[in-house]
């Protein structure tokens, strides 16, 4: 075989920060809006021929965004619950991000667990 000839390079198993997957799920995103012009849509596709693996990862976040749609909404606090919840300020705004994240986390394994590897 060549040495010279470029082979892809395999998907990271860390996939929020593998830098095609971020690639593709930033595509995934500009795509969804209904302003999308022309010329994103033909820098979307001329990406997607680019590599192999491009088109590979915007599959798999098309793939992830469907098995999202159909996991189901928590149920909305009740009155009650609203009534109750006393926020003391206890815990910086600053912290709550790394909440959010450690749930984004979880969602994450979510997604890794019902979706096949991918290929």
């Amino acid at each position: 075989m060549n040495a010279m000839i470029k082979q892809p390079m395999p998907f990271s198993d860390d996939i929020e920060h593998d830098p095609i997957h971020l690639a593709a799920a930033d595509w995934f995103v500009r795509l969804q809006s209904t302003e999308v012009s022309l010329e994103e849509t033909l820098a979307w596709q001329a990406w997607l021929h680019e590599n192999p693996l491009h088109a590979q990862a915007f599959a798999r976040i098309e793939e992830i965004s469907d098995v999202m749609r159909h996991i189901a909404a928590p149920p909305a606090a009740s009155m009650r619950e609203l009534a109750r919840d006393r926020y003391d300020a206890s815990v910086p705004i600053k912290n709550w991000k790394r909440r959010v994240c450690a749930v984004d986390r979880g969602w994450r394994w979510a997604w890794r667990l019902r979706l096949p590897p991918p290929h």
